[in-house]
């Protein structure tokens, strides 16, 4: 798998940014990094910064947490953003979002906390 960055790293690896992929034949892009473009088959992937800015497409709040695990405290939401490079990507929000607002992704929570853009 080949970067742009030097660095495949993420915020899955602590650091605060959110990456995609991209093949270089046919340009499909994914969230998940891949060794192969699962449209065209090629080998040749580029992991890419994503300025983390989308829009929700859909959020479900949390008001029970299941045992065990690091939760926020309830009621808390998690949601579906389409990022603005075409890629989705799931994260915390705060329950009040709604579809259609405007969010961009902040790491103070160390993983994807989507926020309104103001």
């Amino acid at each position: 798998m080949s970067t742009e960055l030097g660095s495949d790293a993420d915020w899955t690896q602590g650091i605060p940014r959110i990456l995609y992929s991209r093949c270089r034949r046919c340009g499909r892009r994914g969230y998940l990094p891949r060794d192969r473009c699962p449209t065209c088959g090629h080998d040749r992937i580029d992991r890419l910064p994503s300025d983390g800015v989308g829009t929700v497409t859909a959020i479900t709040v949390v008001h029970r947490a299941p045992r065990g695990g690091d939760h926020p405290p309830t009621p808390f939401g998690i949601c579906l953003v389409e990022l603005d490079e075409q890629v989705r990507a799931m994260g915390r929000c705060a329950p009040t979002l709604t579809v259609g607002d405007r969010v961009r992704a902040d790491f103070t929570h160390e993983v994807p906390y989507f926020e309104m853009v103001d």
